[in-house]
């Protein structure tokens, strides 16, 4: 009886009777896939206790309940779940919840991720497919057709291989658990995938009681704008001026009415925001508002811009144009995606060399996407087509980060850039626009707070006095 090993060699040894080597070396590189294809499949994850994805733990805490939690990157998954999520649109959370109250309360994975997908429903997107082989490859893939009638000896092992991620799956996922007082669970959430800072909201609720902690978590593996910034070598120390909040007010009616070109030779969009704050409280607040942050420019993130752009989807975090201001482009943008990546609201943010008692002062420009045309002022001969009431776009940030719950103090200063609708403004694309020419001006806290509307052209001579001090 002739084996596949001995025909493969009969094969070979003949190719000094006519079968060139190039063939011989076609009829190997068969065998080689047939051996792939048919040979058993076996799903083997890396044991949890053999990874280190828990050594990057972040934790909230309160009287009541206590979360730890860490996001996986894509090469973690690959070695956790012998699978490769991402592409499938899965971002694994690690989750340890302790109830420390004296009741019982009840975890819900919804509170995570509303659109989380179940763990039954996350191991069938990651199933060995018997079949994907023979066409994923495109026209190279007809080489392999003539193993078709090979596969089932491969679906055989797949099956099990299969039943075996299941098990899995449902093993390590943390699931809807009822924790009673003192009791701890711990899996994984399977949501969807998230760039640069995750929202973790964790929420256990009782009879008559509801806590929640929330985590911003950095995503492993992912790049954002700001990654490439560094803040604190930006100014000298002996650059920033100190301002209490009489000498802010003066400080405000200096701020620049534009952004500009790279040499500062013509205006673009308008100024419109001011916001107070660390750099991490700012990125939480408008992270709880549901906006994302931004990649770098580059070759990768411009084709999946194009992409997006030909097929109509959206990309939450596609990279946006540079706008001047302070001699530099943006130190990092945010925008909040709609339903294709023609149509999304988008800000952008500098870092100014004044502090408000000591906290970072950030001067913004926020505008709305609304389509896309074509122009020969930019590299690729296309642009987005703003919305020409950026007022509208200003006064959005406003709604969004009031219900955040992390704005203290807002007001409005009236500036002297009006463009009124009979005589707009235009930015560096052409793009006419028409403003009130008043500064939306927010203080960002690291945590929940009240909130109170400020005069800052009545009552500015003194800090507020807080509601709840």
């Amino acid at each position: 009886m002739t084996t596949p090993d001995n025909r493969q060699f009969v094969a070979c040894s003949q190719s000094s009777n006519g079968l060139s080597a190039g063939k011989c070396l076609m009829v190997s590189f068969c065998w080689v896939v047939f051996a792939l294809l048919t040979g058993c499949v076996s799903y083997r994850p890396v044991p949890l206790e053999q990874t280190l994805f828990r050594s990057d733990l972040s934790t909230c805490t309160n009287d009541k309940i206590s979360v730890a939690a860490t996001v996986l990157s894509s090469e973690q998954c690959r070695r956790v779940f012998g699978a490769d999520l991402y592409s499938q649109g899965i971002q694994p959370v690690w989750l340890e919840i302790e109830n420390k109250s004296d009741a019982m309360l009840v975890f819900f994975e919804r509170s995570v991720d509303p659109h989380y997908y179940s763990h039954m429903e996350a191991a069938q997107k990651a199933h060995i497919s018997v079949w994907r082989p023979f066409f994923e490859h495109g026209t190279f893939s007809v080489l392999l057709w003539p193993l078709l009638p090979l596969a089932p000896i491969r679906a055989a092992s797949a099956s099990a291989a299969n039943r075996d991620m299941d098990e899995y799956f449902d093993d390590v996922g943390i699931g809807n658990e009822a924790l009673s007082p003192g009791e701890r669970a711990e899996g994984f959430v399977f949501t969807h995938v998230d760039a640069g800072t995750k929202k973790v909201p964790v929420r256990l609720v009782g009879a008559d009681q509801k806590y929640t902690c929330t985590l911003f978590l950095k995503v492993p593996g992912t790049l954002v704008d700001h990654d490439l910034v560094e803040f604190e070598s930006i100014y000298r120390d002996d650059e920033y001026i100190e301002h209490d909040w009489q000498s802010f007010v003066r400080r405000l009616a200096t701020v620049p009415c534009c952004t500009t070109n790279a040499k500062g030779t013509q205006q673009g969009d308008p100024v419109n925001l001011v916001i107070i704050g660390a750099l991490d409280d700012v990125l939480q607040a408008f992270t709880l508002a549901g906006w994302d942050e931004t990649e770098p420019l580059s070759l990768s993130t411009s084709w999946q811009t194009a992409r997006s752009f030909l097929n109509g989807t959206s990309y939450r975090t596609s990279p946006v144009s540079n706008l001047y201001l302070f001699d530099r482009r943006q130190d990092f943008a945010l925008q909040k995606a709609r339903d294709t990546i023609n149509a999304r609201n988008h800000l952008r943010l500098w870092r100014s060399p004044w502090r408000l008692e000591g906290k970072p002062v950030w001067l913004g420009q926020v505008s709305r996407d609304i389509g896309v045309r074509p122009t020969l002022k930019t590299w690729n001969l296309t642009t987005h087509r703003i919305d020409p009431d950026v007022d509208d776009s200003r006064d959005n940030v406003l709604g969004d980060l009031v219900e955040s719950g992390r704005v203290s103090l807002v007001g409005f200063f009236r500036g002297n850039h009006q463009r009124r609708r009979e005589a707009p403004g235009f930015n560096l694309t052409g793009d006419l626009y028409y403003t009130d020419g008043e500064l939306l001006i927010m203080v960002i806290e690291p945590d929940e707070t009240v909130l109170q509307v400020f005069d800052w052209h009545a009552r500015a001579a003194k800090k507020p006095p807080r509601q709840d001090e």
